[in-house]
Order: C-alpha cells, then sequence, then structure tokens
C-alpha cells in the first residue's frame, strides 16, 4: 500500500513539474510579441482611452479572451478575464473549478455575475510591460486551456489591425 501512494504521489509531482514547464513554455513563446503590442500601445498617449487596450482571445473561441485596457497615463491598467456574462446564452467560457481557482490566484475577481472578471493593476512609475504580457498569457494558459497549438488573436487598435498572435521568443541579451 506504501509504495502505491508513492507511485501515485511521484507521478503526481512529475505531472504538476510538466505543466508548469509547458506554462513556462507558452509564456516564453508569446511575452516578447505581447511586450512589443504593450510598448506600442504606450507610444501613442492618446485621450481617446477606448481604443488604448489589448485583447488577446482565442481564435476557435472569441468568448475566451483576456484583454487589458490603459488609462491616459499609464499608471492604471484594468484587465479583465471572460466570465461569460456578455456571451450569447451557452457559447462560453465554461470553467472548470481549476480555472475558476488559476483566474482567482492571478488576482482576478471571480464574480462574473454582473460584468467580466476584473484586475486593478497600478504603476505609480510607468507600466511593467513583462508582468503585463505575464498576466495575460498565465491567464490564457490557465484560465482559457490556450497551449502552444492554440491560434490567438490579437485586438489592439493602436498596436496592430485585428491579426494572429505571433510565436516570437526574446532574444537573450548578455
Amino acid at each position: 500500500m506504501g509504495s502505491a501512494l508513492l507511485l501515485l504521489t511521484v507521478g503526481a509531482d512529475a505531472a504538476a513539474s510538466e505543466t508548469a514547464e509547458d506554462l513556462s513554455t507558452f509564456v516564453e513563446t508569446y511575452r516578447c510579441s505581447v511586450v512589443a503590442l504593450l510598448l506600442r500601445i504606450h507610444a501613442n498617449p492618446s485621450r481617446d482611452l477606448s481604443r488604448r487596450f489589448l485583447i488577446l482571445d482565442k481564435a476557435d473561441n472569441g468568448n475566451d479572451y483576456v484583454q487589458c485596457a490603459f488609462d491616459d497615463g499609464d499608471h492604471t491598467l484594468l484587465c479583465e478575464a471572460a466570465s461569460g456574462f456578455f456571451a450569447v446564452p451557452g457559447t462560453g467560457p465554461i470553467f472548470t473549478p481549476d480555472e475558476r481557482v488559476a483566474l482567482a490566484r492571478l488576482g482576478f475577481s471571480t464574480d462574473g455575475s454582473r460584468r467580466n472578471f476584473q484586475r486593478f493593476l497600478h504603476f505609480p512609475s510607468g507600466p511593467d510591460n513583462d508582468a503585463i504580457a505575464n498576466l495575460m498569457l498565465m491567464a490564457l494558459y490557465e484560465g482559457f486551456g490556450a497551449r502552444q497549438s492554440t491560434v490567438i488573436e490579437v485586438t489592439a487598435p493602436f498596436a496592430t489591425r485585428h491579426g494572429i498572435l505571433r510565436k516570437d521568443r526574446c532574444v537573450p541579451i548578455s
């Protein structure tokens, strides 16, 4: 009985390690592309706040998305993970308990009864683009099941036309 428990524990640890590596690989595959989009948004300090946002969504289900919008000074950021509130009934997203817990662990509210799951970030000295990119990508991966094979669509009026997020690993700097 003890050896069976040991094998089960070792198997669970290996699965958790594999999942962490997969998440890390996913984030690193897209992080530089997301950071580049964020930098373009910051380069356009327009007062038209309705256009200063970035949306990443799964191409196979436009109801599975993460979006972040900036204030005009780039000191406050509202990020939202789709809750299903604005979706046509029955079209999703449909969350597993683990996905909902993952979004909460990332700091998103998980009460979608009146809106999307929200998280506010504050940057007194200016935005941390790496942290924003990591948050968005981790939410897509852990909350919506995006993986390496997932096609991710981008909407960012000040950064690019609507398109596909490039797999563009960061170039190491020594």
